[in-house]
């Protein structure tokens, strides 16, 4: 009888997505810049003390130390690693021992060491597992700090860029193994992101929650309404005893209950905002803060100014001052998708090569059944703009054939692939082949996997998995 060997075989390494390594520097900027963040909200907490500003700039100057390391040694092994790793690693031990654990309760000094591991990781920060761990920390991090007693709305000026940079982050390292430019990387996360917080924004400020969502400084909304007036409901609460909003800001800041109400003839944005300037009194806020967030303040304010003027003037009579806010708003609103339209034609045509090579390929798809040769033709055009996009540019007086011939940055694979392709449509068009749904099919996956590989390989020096497999068979 066979018996079981006394010895385990040691796992391999490196065969889980977790362990592909990291294709971009940009990765570990936006990691860095979003645990500097999580770091500079988590001792804004102390700023009563009056030694933010001494704390905040060696925590700076340690982060964008740890992870420009490690961005710098992503594609290489090299001693600086490991030595800056180690440096980081006691500095962060020391202060984890003294004089932080005197400080700091046991929760809030735990989550500081996870933010002092994580920069001690940075400079050997080289896989998707280890920017998933530094990720994680910053999260619970950053959920310590917002469930804090002292805990208010100026802290988003450091957790919402730290939760923008993490977004940003794991879109880079999405993206990182396809064939799409940094820029646009940049501005499809940057789009995403924006996407979201707005959709956030409009959740959570018009439609009905409880009044604990109130994140410090947002006017609660109770079940029956958000802060949306409803037909029939005044402020003063003429309809049913008053109306929910009233009822509402009885509960106090943000549904926090500390009693405060609105103002007499205020309406709750106005109440919100009169409270969020009241916080910037505060004089260990850094000045630089304190005027920011004063002018968006001041750009709220006449936002709410003029929602509230038009209410009066609709209501008492003023219809002309109405009419002129509306259109004033409307002409806001024109200039707003004017400008979008500006930038989304832009961006169309500094990426019309790509845009007219995924339309080929949609039409390719489209016509493979009905019109096979049809379908192959298109698969050639395909099969031109993406060596254009190559290196090789579009002449009418070439072939496509010739100019798969002066292409360059081809791999041998890959420019088989393209003459397979190209053999078979010449094939169909000039030969005896009849052309069928299956050569069209065979044609146009092996020009998409051809030049997919090869931009990708342009885009990163590091092949993804697949492309690792495709390449051994």
């Amino acid at each position: 009888m066979a018996t079981a060997p006394l010895t385990r075989a040691a796992p391999e390494q490196g065969v889980g997505p977790a362990d592909e390594r990291l294709a971009s520097g940009w990765i570990h900027a936006f990691t860095g810049g979003c645990v500097a963040c999580v770091g500079l909200a988590f001792f804004f907490l102390d700023r009563s003390y009056g030694d933010f500003a001494v704390v905040a700039v060696p925590w700076l100057a340690a982060t964008s130390a740890g992870f420009a390391t490690g961005a710098a040694m992503l594609r290489r092994d090299g001693p600086l690693g490991r030595a800056m790793c180690a440096l980081l690693g006691i500095i962060g031990g020391l202060l984890a021992v003294f004089p932080t654990f005197l400080i700091y309760s046991l929760l809030r000094w735990a989550a500081l060491c996870m933010l002092m591991v994580g920069i001690a990781r940075a400079p050997l920060m080289r896989t998707h597992r280890d920017l998933y761990l530094t990720l994680l920390t910053c999260f619970v991090a950053a959920a310590v700090v917002a469930i804090h007693s002292r805990a208010d709305w100026l802290l988003w000026v450091y957790l919402g860029p730290a939760c923008l940079l993490a977004g940003l982050a794991l879109t880079m390292q999405h993206v990182a193994g396809h064939a799409i430019d940094a820029v646009a990387k940049l501005l499809a996360g940057a789009l995403f992101m924006t996407s979201v917080v707005v959709l956030a924004c409009l959740l959570f400020l018009w439609l009905p929650r409880p009044p604990v969502l109130g994140f410090g400084f947002l006017p609660p909304a109770t079940a029956e309404q958000g802060l949306a007036k409803r037909p029939g409901i005044t402020q003063g609460g003429a309809s049913g005893g008053g109306s929910a909003e009233s009822k509402a800001g009885e509960t106090g800041r943000g549904g926090s209950g500390d009693g405060s109400t609105a103002g007499e003839g205020k309406t709750p944005w106005q109440d919100m905002l009169d409270r969020m300037r009241g916080d910037l009194q505060d004089r260990n806020v850094p000045a630089w803060q304190r005027a920011l967030l004063g002018a968006a303040l001041d750009a709220l304010g006449a936002l709410a100014a003029s929602g509230s003027a038009e209410a009066d003037a609709t209501s008492g009579g003023g219809g002309a001052v109405a009419l002129r806010i509306i259109a004033i708003k409307i002409k806001l609103v024109w200039l707003l998708a004017l400008l979008v339209a500006t930038i989304l034609l832009a961006l169309a045509w500094w990426q019309r090569l790509r845009l007219a090579y995924l339309a080929l390929n949609a039409a390719a798809w489209s016509t493979s059944r009905m019109r096979p040769l049809a379908s192959m033709k298109l698969c050639a055009r395909m099969m031109a703009l993406g060596l254009d996009r190559l290196g090789s540019p579009f002449r009418r007086a070439l072939t496509v054939r010739e100019q798969l011939t002066v292409a360059p940055r081809l791999e041998p694979m890959e420019r088989h692939r393209l003459e397979e392709a190209l053999a078979l449509y010449d094939a169909a068009r000039f030969g005896t082949l009849e052309a069928t749904a299956v050569h069209a099919h065979e044609m146009r996956m092996g020009v998409i996997m051809a030049i997919d590989e090869a931009l990708a390989a342009r885009v990163s020096p590091h092949r993804g998995v697949a492309a690792g497999a495709i390449g051994k068979l």
